[in-house]
């Protein structure tokens, strides 16, 4: 793909990508729009390997949702907590346990990257209708894949405590 189709392309999908990037900085404008910059800035770097086996918009979202991933690791702007991810069971956790701590914080890492950021999404307060939202899934499948995460998560932590 060349420059101009790219340049072409990119403008038809603006205002999605605006969206995306305000949906998931709602609370600050001037992070959805450092977000978007960066985003435009990964599609730019990746243009000549988009080989059309999927549409932009497909690609775009792809490259939209492994920046945001890499943004929320980047900046640690994920606080993790195991109440939050385990309220029936926070009694068993403590998050001031450094060890503890380390132990969650590995079982996250065991997971792919869209399990990864699905868990920062809830940990960042998402409702499930947003994560699907983010996640491109129905928010159904988001609310059942989550509960297989937090289960995965919980019995990785059983066998380490």
């Amino acid at each position: 793909m060349n420059a101009a189709e790219f340049i072409a392309l990119l403008k038809e999908h603006e205002a999605e990508l605006h969206g995306f990037c305000r949906h998931y900085y709602r609370n600050s404008p001037q992070d959805a729009e450092d977000l978007f910059q960066q985003i435009v800035e990964q599609l730019w770097k990746s243009h000549d390997g988009f080989a059309n086996r999927s549409s932009f918009r497909t690609w775009m979202s792809s490259i939209a949702k492994k920046t945001l991933y890499t943004e929320l690791r980047k900046n640690k702007r994920l606080k993790i907590v195991y109440p939050e991810l385990f309220p029936e069971r926070g009694e068993l956790f403590d998050p001031d346990n450094d060890d503890q701590m380390k132990k969650l914080e590995e079982a996250i890492r065991q997971l792919d990257g869209p399990e990864k950021l699905m868990v920062e999404l809830y940990l960042e307060k998402m409702k499930y209708r947003q994560i699907a939202e983010v996640t491109q899934t129905s928010e159904n499948a988001a609310r059942k894949r989550m509960k297989k995460i937090i289960n995965r998560l919980e019995n990785f932590l059983k066998r380490r405590l």
